[in-house]
């Protein structure tokens, strides 16, 4: 009983901390044989580099991205990170003029977050790849 309780929850963990797409996150791979230790110690002080130069707080920011997600998508919104979150989103529905206009807040707000995700990301970038690793963002 209390092994189905458990394996219960942990899926419901699971699918909650899922359930919505994160801001694009650094992939790094040294390059100049750096230990896996070094590659955490070089990341930390990069990220506290970053968000020093950049005046962003990507957890923040995030948390931010996750809620403003939550909150469109209960309303049947177009998913972030789509081409309809940027803008160029073609469809043949009309849209109520109220209902249009909560997808252009959705939008504005959604460029304004990756705007501002954006500044740490070359911030982050420029710090480690002078340290020797190569950055993808996935």
């Amino acid at each position: 009983m209390k092994k189905t309780i458990f394996i219960t929850m942990l899926i419901s963990f699971v699918v909650t901390c899922c359930a919505y797409a994160d801001l694009p996150q650094p992939r790094l791979t040294p390059k100049q044989g750096q230990t896996k230790e070094q590659l955490n110690k070089d990341m930390r002080e990069c990220e506290e580099i970053a968000i020093k130069a950049s005046s962003v707080d990507p957890v923040a920011l995030n948390m931010q991205y996750r809620g403003l997600e939550s909150m469109y998508s209960m309303k049947t919104m177009p998913a972030p990170g789509h081409a309809s979150a940027r803008g160029d989103l073609q469809t043949t529905t009309v849209l109520s003029p109220s209902r249009n206009s909560e997808v252009q807040d959705y939008r504005k707000r959604m460029t304004e977050i990756e705007k501002e995700y954006k500044k740490y990301k070359n911030a982050f970038t420029a710090e480690i790849k002078g340290r020797g690793y190569e950055v993808k963002w996935k």
